[in-house]
């Protein structure tokens, strides 16, 4: 097949307004959490970690914009200025400039922030901003389309290659799927029952996902046959995740991207229906591909390629380099599910005041075994989220953002209580975690969650705790 690309200008404008879409739905919920999570009086300050950091990280190798500043008023304008960026955007006003601020601005809060700003999600946005700033909307360019159809394509097959390189073997198996949905990090409730399929189907869902993302993702690089092939296998897939566990707004970024893969003739046509509809001229005539977007794109598929041998494999070609990209985010790795972790364990927050303990739950995490499961996407919960990866390995020892949610317990308690279910105790003594292992309910069983406690944790008088934090870059 040619290099010409099936997509052009007018895949190129439906790509561009649905990256701006999930993108504002990413600050808004970035926004709602900038406080709680970053500010001063946050669980993991970023003015605290920057001023920490500054005799020995250069801007050089942190570029942030809130060396300037990272004040509550700049975590919050920052937010701001991102969703008003991609608002712009998503109604086709200066659509690249827009996107490049925000993926610009967004990078910010990334490299000053500490694991509950490492989402792949948040390193796919930007990702996706840069590609974004590189497409014109007037003309062809197959080969910043080629870029797209690689980002895409590496979402699902250095998935499946990770899958491939499980240690324990799982995927192959086919015992994998017969975990994912009881210990998935946030589950729907639709995950209840998908989890009470026979085993016989998960062992088919665990062949179906190695298959799909190792060998149908190929089908992103060939004719419309293949094309049309990998659009379905990866829209279904979309459907059933987002319906079963709650990954922010990756699944609807993964969804958008593959916009890429639909035929520039049939965007056309639809865009030219709903322009009539509207009222609207004619989309203008497409200009001559630009002369820098062979290099621009072979740059963007080369240090691809550099970064997922260098993750994947024991060679290590131009290690320095590949540091430096895998530091700006620019361009990622993505490897989803690697392996299926077989229990789940989750801590509880408990904070004793003058009445005695109480449980202090979140919105979202697993908890009491009789709250209702959560459908939450697009909106990203960091702390609900995290607190599963915690759970992994809690023995291990409590990282910032834990030591951080149980200082503001004790000391901000209005600062925090927007991540926190339960109204928050002004005048807390002491604070401890405990932890619970879970297990989805059997049919005919009341409630969502058996859970059995498997660590009676450590009581931690508040005054041993901190009122502020530094914690390193």
């Amino acid at each position: 097949m040619p290099l010409t690309s099936a997509s052009g200008p007018a895949v190129a404008r439906l790509l561009l307004r649905g990256v701006a879409g999930v993108s504002l739905v990413a600050w808004l919920s970035l926004g709602a959490q900038a406080l709680p999570l970053f500010g001063a009086l946050g669980i993991s300050p970023i003015a605290a970690r920057l001023d920490g950091a500054r005799a020995q990280v250069s801007a050089w190798e942190a570029p942030t914009w809130l060396w300037l500043s990272a004040s509550d008023d700049a975590l919050l304008g920052g937010a701001f200025f991102g969703g008003a960026a991609c608002l712009l955007a998503l109604f086709g006003l200066w659509p690249r400039v827009c996107l490049g601020l925000s993926g610009a601005l967004y990078l910010g809060y990334v490299l000053a922030g500490d694991a509950l700003l490492a989402f792949q999600w948040d390193n796919l946005l930007i990702e996706a901003s840069v590609l974004a700033l590189l497409t014109p909307q007037d003309r062809p360019a197959p080969w910043v389309h080629l870029a797209w159809r690689t980002l895409l394509f590496k979402l699902y097959f250095l998935s499946a290659v990770a899958k491939a390189q499980s240690p324990i073997g799982d995927w192959w198996d086919g015992s994998a799927m017969a975990h994912y949905y009881e210990t998935a990090p946030l589950p729907t409730p639709l995950a209840w029952w998908a989890h009470q399929l026979p085993g016989a189907w998960h062992s088919f869902e665990s062949w179906w996902a190695l298959f799909f993302e190792g060998v149908i993702a190929w089908g992103v690089f060939g004719p419309r046959l293949t094309r049309r092939v990998a659009l379905v296998a990866f829209t279904s897939f979309q459907i059933v995740n987002m319906a079963t566990a709650n990954y922010g707004f990756f699944c609807w970024f993964a969804l958008v991207i593959s916009a890429v893969l639909l035929d520039e003739e049939d965007v056309a046509r639809w865009g030219a229906s709903a322009r009539s509809r509207l009222g609207l001229g004619p989309a203008p005539a497409a200009k001559a591909s630009p002369p820098w977007q062979l290099p621009v794109g072979a740059l963007y598929v080369g240090l691809s390629i550099l970064l997922a041998l260098h993750r994947f494999t024991p060679l290590e070609p131009a290690p320095r380099l590949a540091e430096r990209v895998a530091r700006l985010r620019l361009v990622n790795n993505y490897h989803l599910f690697a392996q299926i972790t077989t229990r789940r364990i989750e801590p509880s927050f408990e904070v004793k005041d003058r009445e005695g303990w109480r449980v202090i739950e979140l919105p979202y995490k697993a908890g009491d075994p009789d709250r209702p499961l959560s459908v939450v996407h697009p909106h990203q919960p960091r702390l609900d989220f995290m607190l599963w990866f915690y759970g992994l390995g809690y023995q291990r020892g409590a990282p910032g953002y834990v030591v951080g949610a149980l200082r503001g317990l004790c000391h901000h308690p209005e600062a925090v209580q927007p991540l926190f279910e339960t109204p928050l105790p002004t005048e807390a003594e002491a604070v401890r975690l405990r932890f619970w292992e879970h297990r989805f309910t059997e049919p005919g069983e009341p409630g969502w969650w058996r859970r059995v406690l498997v660590d009676e944790g450590v009581e931690i008088p508040c005054v041993d705790l901190p009122h502020t934090s530094s914690p390193p870059l």
